[in-house]
């Protein structure tokens, strides 16, 4: 067992290495801050660390920042790209909000989303907010309105069952229409894509960590480049995976 850790520590170290040779190099800082706990600040492809961060002895340059939700599995957390040119001697503070990704379904669907005052999509629809407290509204003719709280969403989703209204005539039909048989293939066909989605992203992500550990090794920056894009690959297929997935949650609840 100990024999097996020592490559892995001696990785370990060979990164954190590089990622102190990388930023301990000028006069330069970041001061980098979010509205949101322990998000993930990555610098020029290297995860430096969670905010609030403090980087100091950066060279002047360019810098190219992300800042990713710390709820890094879920599709609808959104990702904060930046760059940044820092002259010699230059501390820079940076202060960063996050724009929140709401999915709203709703049984049935159709039903209007209300921001404020403004019609802001139907369902099923994302929608995007800066302020997590805000309040939003769905509506359809017929049912009772509801209130969706973007906080109360788990991992960013929100399912409502609209109730229809008391004493509503408008809606009340003269006679029982006959139901009508729904087909299967959608239900299917999400639930199959979802699958294949998450198997596509699992095989991109394995050969991005291979070819990222053989960088490690070799320091070869055509390894490093050729892993970001399985990477971003590989994050591109997951998104599709939880968004059939959503889709297959949502047809199975309305059948």
């Amino acid at each position: 067992m100990a024999r097996a850790r020592v490559p892995c520590l001696l990785m370990q170290f060979v990164f954190f290495s590089a990622v102190t040779a990388s930023i301990a190099s000028g006069s330069s800082g970041l001061n980098i801050t979010a509205d949101v706990d322990s998000a993930v600040v990555v610098v020029d492809g290297v995860v430096a660390g969670n905010v609030p961060l403090r980087l100091d002895g950066l060279a002047a340059g360019l810098y190219q920042i992300r800042i990713l939700h710390p709820d890094l599995e879920s599709w609808v957390s959104p990702v904060i790209l930046d760059s940044v040119r820092l002259v010699d001697g230059e501390i820079r503070n940076l202060d960063y909000r996050f724009m929140r990704n709401t999915f709203i379904m709703t049984d049935p669907s159709g039903a209007e989303v209300i921001v404020g005052n403004r019609v802001v999509g139907v369902t099923p629809v994302v929608i995007e907010s800066r302020d997590e407290d805000s309040l939003m509204q769905v509506r359809m003719h017929g049912f009772t309105a509801a209130s969706v709280n973007p906080r109360l969403a788990e991992r960013g989703v929100v399912m409502i069952r609209m109730e229809r209204a008391a004493g509503d005539p408008g809606e009340m039909p003269h006679t029982v229409p006959e139901l009508e048989e729904r087909s299967t293939l959608p239900l299917i066909l999400s639930g199959a894509s979802s699958i294949l989605a998450g198997g596509f992203s699992v095989y991109f992500k394995d050969q991005a960590d291979q070819l990222y550990r053989e960088y490690l090794l070799t320091g070869d920056p055509a390894k490093l480049a050729e892993t970001r894009k399985l990477d971003s690959v590989a994050g591109i297929a997951l998104g599709a995976s939880e968004i059939y997935f959503a889709l297959f949650s949502y047809l199975l609840l309305s059948y």
